[in-house]
């Protein structure tokens, strides 16, 4: 029989596996019917057994690990800790996508996929639109073309209509209703995009006495940003700012955007969903037409803006104005009057592969425009519809186009 001498400070464990490497071979330690000698020998579990000698630090009747036993269990534990419960990642709520979340926060704690694919919402495998349903399955003729378009109606407004934006699920519309001089903010409702909106309804917290116009909805519908020549604004008209606390309250007093506004116009105000990326028109000195595209950051949502930079890759000697920026940030809607249009403003739009990227030559979106002036367009969260405002009916009122995703 042989007989392997090992230190007594080791524990029946090490004691066991030290012996079957010895003899490469794959022994259960609970079946251990050898004499291994460690001072005194381990008998033949047949017969009476010995209690093991208790080392210092040891539980009784518990075997002693080695440090590398309790790394690596450290390590296994760490592994499944994230894979079951994305401790990688601080929440899903955070105004950031997360994981499974591709062009939207779907919320919760989790960091679970969007619940669905038809909250209005880009999610998923949907391509540049929401295609409804609980599957969130790509959607089977998605493209980026817009069907003809035509008239908003409900509205029940006497009066030139323009400047729409829409909430993230689309059921509410704020736009403007007057003249160059006394126009106001309204707010239309509508239970889904087959549905007409209600009859328009005026905004009583964000109008005052001077012009309001060109609103622009948070994604989280807790700020509206627009243009005022109310008293205190730098120039002929600024960017101002409303806040409230919750969907169902009133907007509060008038904020001015004072880290972008300047003494010359600005006006028709787009942002990022996380609002930390505006894009607007202005008239200031250093741009290449009359009215140029500016845009400006911020490292956080109540952040001051950094100082505007002229957005050079769309703008040209002519004007342009009416941003509106889609929800993954690589396509950007405008108003322009340049050269190769078919009126006398048209809907313009350029792409980019990266938000850290410039926009790529801008192309005339002839299907949606006309002989006419088309201006202040607007683009629902999904990307499925395009707002804007045209007079080629005869009275200046809001039209939508709908890309056809089904």
């Amino acid at each position: 029989m042989l007989s392997f001498v090992l230190p007594p400070q080791l524990g029946p464990t090490l004691r066991c596996a030290a012996f079957v490497g010895i003899l490469s071979l794959v022994v259960s330690c609970g079946r251990l019917g050898f004499d291994v000698l460690a001072g005194e020998a381990i008998p033949d579990p047949s017969g009476p057994q010995a209690p093991d000698e208790e080392q210092p630090g040891e539980d009784p009747g518990r075997d002693a690990a080695s440090p590398g036993d309790d790394r690596d269990a450290t390590i296994g534990a760490d592994a499944m800790s994230d894979d079951a419960s994305c401790t990688n990642c601080e929440s899903c709520d955070d105004g950031m996508q997360n994981q499974d979340e591709t062009a939207v926060d779907c919320g919760g704690a989790t960091c679970n996929a969007c619940p669905t694919c038809s909250d209005g919402v880009l999610n998923q495998d949907e391509l540049r639109a929401d295609c409804g349903g609980d599957t969130c399955a790509a959607c089977p003729t998605c493209n980026n073309t817009f069907a003809l378009p035509e008239p908003i109606t409900g509205l029940n407004l006497a009066l030139p209509l323009y400047a729409p934006t829409l909430s993230a699920d689309a059921h509410t519309m704020y736009f403007v209703g007057g003249g160059v001089t006394n126009a106001d903010v309204y707010v239309a409702s509508r239970m889904d995009r087959r549905a007409q909106f209600s009859p328009a309804e005026l905004m009583i917290a964000l109008n005052g006495a001077a012009f309001e116009g060109t609103p622009h909805l948070s994604f989280d519908g807790l700020t509206v940003y627009y243009a005022s020549e109310r008293a205190g604004s730098l120039g002929d008209r600024d960017i101002a700012y409303s806040k409230r606390s919750d969907l169902t309250s009133p907007f509060g007093s008038l904020t001015w955007l004072s880290s972008i506004n300047g003494p010359d116009r600005e006006q028709t105000p787009t942002l990022s969903i996380d609002e930390r990326t505006i894009i607007f028109a202005s008239s200031r000195p250093g741009g290449r037409g009359g009215l140029d595209l500016w845009t400006a950051q911020r490292a956080t949502r109540e952040g001051a803006f950094s100082a505007p930079v002229n957005l050079t890759e769309v703008n040209t000697a002519d004007d342009e104005s009416g941003p509106a920026l889609s929800s993954d940030g690589l396509t950007l809607f405008f108003i322009s009057n340049a050269a190769g249009g078919l009126g006398g403003q048209d809907i313009w739009v350029a792409s980019r592969s990266d938000v850290a990227r410039p926009f790529g030559t801008a192309r005339n979106l002839a299907v949606v425009n006309s002989e006419h002036t088309e201006q202040d367009a607007a683009l629902s969260a999904d990307g499925r519809e395009l707002f804007f405002s045209t007079p080629r009916s005869g009275t200046r009122e809001i039209w939508r186009a709908i890309r056809d995703c089904r």
